[in-house]
């Protein structure tokens, strides 16, 4: 009979996609449960238990995104509050009904995804005498280090509670190369690089029309990204090249915003977004994938994304800033272009720099790098390091 896996994460499980892709490397081998908001449509293979949602932490949007900084610093007062009276009446950080729920039934491993699922994931995994995974999305300790207020309050108590459950955790995934090797270096972690990467595509690149040069960008709505910047460069290319942005309204506000502001530029589109695993057929009729975002961040200096493998799968040309992992492996495979520096002159001048022949070229060099960077291969590595991981 298979082993069980129990995956916690407080969110829905559909909008997760390092989530799907571990559900994906095991649900052949494991018997898979997993435990959120709402579980993976269509997909009956895999068990699902409602959490409480109590740990939404409802201030989270007013204290993240909220542009106006006294609203934003109430709004960080009242989470921190909240947080400290949940966790006196709980004696710790998560419901007690969802761990009653949770420890009816033994599994052989637990993965936690994010911080806030960590105790939770800890404690049950202590019950059953079993391995813990730690799902990183990102570098937490830094997770908004542009934010003084975030860096007094929130930094502070990720990182007493992963030093506190370093030792338990027996795995930690990790997004890119430099976030790997700061979980080493900061928490001792045993780490294994689990890339956004996604299946193998069988597509032909679609040749460029000269007269209609399609550029697309799609992601979260969020102020941290500045994506106005990005659109300004774009506001400087000639009238053959167009822009469409799929937005996610992480932050509705903002989204808002952009919507009002440029509904009326030439050339300029919104495009209603789609699900995760639709991504891809979506925007491969499109020529080059965008993606500008600055340094100031930890995470975004870092990142190595869901969107800039989905522009390989869909042989487009990528276009970014030069974030160290980005610009290595959009120069490894030469798959498109790297602006020389963050600035607003080098990102227009890179946009510019294209030519039919140069976008045609790196959309034909995606043909191999979608190969290489199938996910199936790094996901079989996943299952061969948690296949060990249940054994002992």
């Amino acid at each position: 009979m298979p082993k069980s896996v129990l995956i916690i994460c407080y969110s829905h499980h559909a909008s997760e996609p390092r989530l799907l892709k571990v559900v994906q490397a095991l649900k052949s081998s494991y018997n898979l449960t997993t435990a959120g908001y709402s579980g993976i449509k269509h997909d009956s293979s895999v068990n699902f238990i409602l959490l409480s949602q109590i740990i939404a932490q409802p201030f989270k949007f007013v204290f993240h995104h909220n542009k106006i900084w006294p609203v934003r610093k109430f709004g960080s007062l009242i989470e921190k509050i909240y947080l400290k009276v949940f966790a006196l009446v709980n004696g710790v950080f998560f419901s007690q009904s969802d761990f009653d729920v949770l420890k009816r039934k033994k599994y052989d491993l637990i993965i936690a995804h994010h911080p806030d699922s960590l105790e939770l994931a800890a404690k049950l995994a202590e019950v059953n005498r079993t391995k813990l995974v730690f799902n990183c999305h990102e570098y937490y300790p830094l997770e908004f280090d542009n934010n003084p207020v975030w860096m007094k309050y929130e930094n502070p108590r990720i990182e007493k509670l992963l030093h506190q459950y370093q030792s338990k955790i027996a795995l930690w995934l990790t997004v890119s190369n430099h976030i790997q090797k700061a979980y080493e270096t900061h928490f001792l972690a045993n780490c294994f690089l689990l890339y956004n990467s996604k299946r193998y595509q069988d597509i032909t690149p679609h040749p460029v029309n000269s007269q209609n040069i399609r550029i697309i960008h799609h992601g979260a709505a969020m102020r941290e990204r500045k994506l106005e910047t990005m659109i300004a460069c774009f506001m400087e290319l000639p009238v053959n090249f167009s822009l469409t942005l799929m937005l996610m309204p992480n932050d509705s506000a903002y989204l808002a915003e952009l919507i009002e502001k440029y509904s009326g530029v030439n050339n300029l589109f919104f495009t209603d977004i789609v699900p995760t695993n639709e991504i891809v057929s979506k925007i491969q009729r499109y020529d080059v994938g965008l993606f500008f975002l600055g340094d100031e961040i930890y995470n975004y200096k870092y990142c190595l994304p869901n969107k800039l493998f989905e522009f390989i799968q869909a042989r487009l040309c990528v276009v970014v800033t030069p974030n160290p992992e980005m610009k290595d492996l959009v120069q490894k495979y030469r798959i498109g272009y790297v602006a020389e520096s963050y600035s607003h002159e080098d990102c227009v001048k890179v946009l510019k720099g294209l030519t039919v022949e140069k976008i045609n070229g790196a959309k034909n060099n995606c043909n191999i790098a979608a190969k290489e960077l199938d996910s199936a291969k790094n996901e079989g590595d996943l299952l061969k390091v948690i296949n060990n991981l249940c054994a002992v």
